[in-house]
């Protein structure tokens, strides 16, 4: 990883020595960083498959590279290579697992916006357990989930308990998730009311290579078949979930909780640091769980693994709804 990083750094500092408008030489460095990229991140290929994987790799690349030289200095956020970046625009958009399309009206609720604190952060308050990873499974639904439901554990119980997010993607099934192949978290809400959560360490998360390596599509729309000998003794209940919208509600939210929210996934694929003030499509097909916010921005815990962002988490903007990250909000109650 070491020389991963030291590849990484010589990129951005690339970025703004060369001229903005001159296009990167494929040939000398990027090849250094591939090799790097698929020993850290542990990448196997067939020789075909490599080939296709190399030109993404490369197109990612080169849009890192010239926004870092063009538009960081302004909007003041940066872009970087993570594990997901030998993955075309398209393959990306195709693992997001966010169902906004079936979501139901869950109970809209309108909290107190009074005396809301101007800054809150859950994961320097013992709620918000260290980064996931989800994989290259649409499972996004069920860390946000979990995430949220961890969090209102520790604060009502004063329990830090790793919950599983595999049993959520093999043993919701009944409510409209689809394991691999997306879901909701109000779903999900539904099942731990009325099912329980065990611990990851019982059920622990396989679902991460459920791509078909040589071409990325999804297997197994539900993935594997429930264990439900891992579903006794003391699982961990909720008593329901409430929704929130716009963002005073989701301030008014996280000022009591980690929050389940769904965002655009895809235009975030290459974000690094910095408040992301970057343009989204609308389209909102990621879950994440908002778990603090400060000035001008909302701390958005992702399940991507630590080589996204910082260290995991990416800063959003905040005031503009950006990546419409207040318009399907919802969290656990207990």
């Amino acid at each position: 990883m070491y020389r991963f990083l030291l590849l990484a750094a010589a990129l951005c500092a690339a970025a703004s020595a060369f001229p903005s408008e001159q296009p990167m030489d494929m040939d000398m460095g990027v090849t250094g960083l591939w090799n790097a990229f698929k020993i850290d991140f542990n990448k196997a290929y067939s020789p075909e498959e490599e080939a296709h994987r190399l030109v993404a790799f490369k197109d990612n690349v080169e849009t890192i590279y010239r926004h870092n030289a063009q538009q960081a200095p302004t909007q003041g956020w940066t872009m970087g290579i993570n594990e997901y970046s030998d993955m075309s625009s398209d393959e990306f958009s195709a693992m997001q697992g966010f169902r906004a399309g079936d979501k139901p009206q869950g109970e809209l609720v309108h909290l107190n916006e009074t005396d809301v604190p101007s800054t809150v952060d859950w994961t320097t308050k013992g709620a918000v357990n260290p980064i996931k990873n989800q994989g290259q499974c649409g499972s996004c639904w069920a860390f946000g989930t979990v995430a949220s439901v961890e969090g209102i554990n520790a604060i009502k119980n004063k329990k830090f308990v790793s919950l599983s997010e595999q049993q959520l993607v093999n043993c919701d099934v009944d409510g409209g998730d689809l394991g691999c192949k997306g879901g909701l978290p109000d779903n999900a809400f539904k099942y731990v009311e009325s099912t329980g959560l065990t611990t990851e360490s019982n059920y622990p998360y396989t679902s991460g290579g459920i791509f078909a390596s040589s071409s990325r599509t999804l297997l197994g729309g539900k993935g594997k078949t429930c264990d439900k000998s891992k579903l006794t003794g003391d699982l961990l209940k909720i008593t329901g979930f409430k929704d929130v919208k716009g963002e005073t509600q989701l301030a008014a939210a996280v000022a009591q909780q980690p929050v389940a929210v769904g965002i655009d996934g895809k235009s975030i694929q290459h974000y690094k640091s910095g408040i992301f003030t970057g343009s989204c499509t609308g389209q909102i097909d990621h879950a994440v769980t908002v778990v603090g916010y400060g000035a001008g921005y909302w701390k958005v815990r992702n399940s991507w693994g630590t080589s996204f962002g910082e260290d995991g988490y990416i800063r959003i903007t905040r005031g503009s709804d950006a990546c419409s990250i207040a318009n399907m909000a919802s969290y656990p109650t207990m």
